[in-house]
This record gives C-alpha cells, sequence and structure tokens, in this order.
C-alpha cells in the first residue's frame, strides 16, 4: 500500500511539473533536449527519465550526471534512475527561505546534465562529509582471488564513484575475445541501473572503468545516492571481476571464446 501511494504522489507530481501522461510513461516535450523532449516512467523503486539524444559515446564515461546509454534490439537510448528513496525525501529549506521540493531538483539535475552541464552555483559537497558516511571497506571488492579499490572523486566539479574493473586489456587480444568483453559489458550496462561500464585509455594503455556520476546532484540527495551509487557499483564489480580476467588470460583456453557473440534481433525471429 505504501509504495502505491508514493507512487501515485510521483505521477501527481510529474503532471504539476509540466510532464503529460501518455500510455505507460510521461512526456515532456519543453525540456531542451534537442527537440526529442524527455519521457519518465515510474515503477515500484524507481524513477527513469529517457532521452533520445545520444552522447559522443567516446566521452560518455566522466560526463556529469547519472545518463548513461542503453542498447536494445538494436536501438539506444539514454536512461537516468532515481530511486524512489531519494525522490520520496522531505522538502527542504535552501537557506534562504526557499522550499526545495526533491523531484523538482532531479528532475532539473536530470535536464541539464543530458545537456553535459552543471546546475548553476552546484558545489560538490564536502568529501570528508561523504566519506564519513561510507561502511568500513565499502570502497574494496573482492571476488574470489581478485580484489579491486574503489574511489571517491570529489572536487569542484566533480562528484563520483568509480572501480577500476580491468587494469589493461592486452594489446594483443584475439578479436573474438574482444567481441565476447564488449558484448558484456553492453548487457551490464544494460541490466544495472545508475552504472556506466567502458573502455578508457590511458598512455597506450585501454582499461575497462565502472563508474557512478552524481556531479550536479542536489546536495540534499547526495549522500543517499551515493549510498545507492555505492551498492550498484560492488555489485556490478563483484559479478564481473572473474568473467574480464578469464576473457583476458591468454592461459585459458575456451572454444566459446574463439568465436564472435552471435548477436541475434528478436524482431527478426532469433531465438
Amino acid at each position: 500500500m505504501l509504495a502505491m501511494t508514493r507512487t501515485r504522489n510521483l505521477t501527481d507530481q510529474l503532471r504539476e511539473l509540466g510532464f503529460q501522461a501518455e500510455r505507460d510513461v510521461f512526456r515532456h516535450d519543453d525540456v531542451g533536449q534537442g527537440g526529442g523532449g524527455m519521457t519518465a516512467k515510474v515503477d515500484r523503486r524507481w524513477l527513469t527519465l529517457h532521452t533520445g539524444t545520444l552522447p559522443d559515446e567516446a566521452a560518455e564515461l566522466g560526463q556529469p550526471g547519472l545518463w548513461k546509454t542503453v542498447r536494445e534490439a538494436g536501438h539506444a537510448h539514454r536512461e537516468f534512475h532515481l530511486p524512489q528513496d531519494v525522490i520520496s525525501q522531505e522538502a527542504w529549506d535552501d537557506g534562504n527561505g526557499e522550499i526545495l521540493h526533491p523531484l523538482t531538483e532531479l528532475i532539473h539535475w536530470g535536464r541539464i546534465s543530458a545537456a553535459g552541464e552543471l546546475p548553476e552555483g552546484w558545489e560538490c559537497p564536502a568529501e570528508d562529509e561523504l566519506k564519513r558516511e561510507l561502511p568500513q571497506g565499502a570502497l574494496t571488492v573482492e571476488a574470489g582471488p581478485h580484489a579491486r579499490q574503489g574511489q571517491l572523486l570529489c572536487d569542484a566539479n566533480r562528484l563520483a564513484v568509480r572501480f577500476p574493473l580491468l587494469q589493461a586489456v592486452p594489446p594483443d587480444l584475439s578479436d573474438a575475445r574482444r567481441a565476447w568483453l564488449d558484448q558484456l559489458l553492453t548487457d551490464m550496462q544494460n541490466r544495472c541501473r545508475l552504472v556506466r561500464l567502458a573502455q578508457e585509455q590511458s598512455d597506450h594503455t585501454t582499461r575497462i572503468v565502472a563508474e557512478v556520476d552524481l556531479t550536479g546532484v542536489p546536495p540534499v540527495a547526495a549522500a543517499r545516492l551515493v549510498h545507492n551509487g555505492l551498492d550498484a557499483l560492488r555489485h556490478v564489480v563483484s559479478q564481473m571481476i572473474e568473467a574480464v580476467e578469464l576473457l583476458v588470460d591468454a592461459n585459458v583456453t575456451s572454444t566459446i571464446c574463439d568465436f564472435s557473440p552471435v548477436q541475434v534481433d528478436p524482431a527478426e525471429g532469433g531465438a
């Protein structure tokens, strides 16, 4: 009953913000998305914003905000995921006598960051305060014999949590195994909210990074979203470490990995 009431209140707030109900989503056409508009979809735990406009994929890693690319059935769009427990926080006073509402501020963050920009006057919360909220050992993930150390990135223009998933992709990795690696990253990014996965070039080395970018987040939501993002990252990294290590290990033989993954579009009748 509580979840149903929360969802009903959220849909009412979306209407107040100018979103119009359209089948199972809410659409807002005047949000500065290059004419493509933005849609919002509500379920029991999440509010998901969608926009059809895509960034330069090479630059998506490190872009401000929670936008990430999702690929389905040969199409791509961007999604921005907001947990309902963050949206349902009480309104707060900004210190200047103005009452701010979580959904209004979070939607504004989504709209601004979709264009690669930051809300006017945004300042990153204090790093020490955020770290005090983290459980001991939360930035360390272990899976089998492997371990990864994450980082809380916090400076004037950036707030993100990041884990190295693979420190270096071997330059002589076969095309088939590269294809499997790309497929693995795409599938996990499609399925897991908040988290981006990408290959990053640095000093002639390609590494794989998992991140949740909270740059521009309304201050009142920062601590809770750092927790949510860290939980999502820990899940993704713990699930993927052994798989990516096996894929790039030349000493591990695999008949399957010697052939590129076959991608079949279900719309064309594939199984």
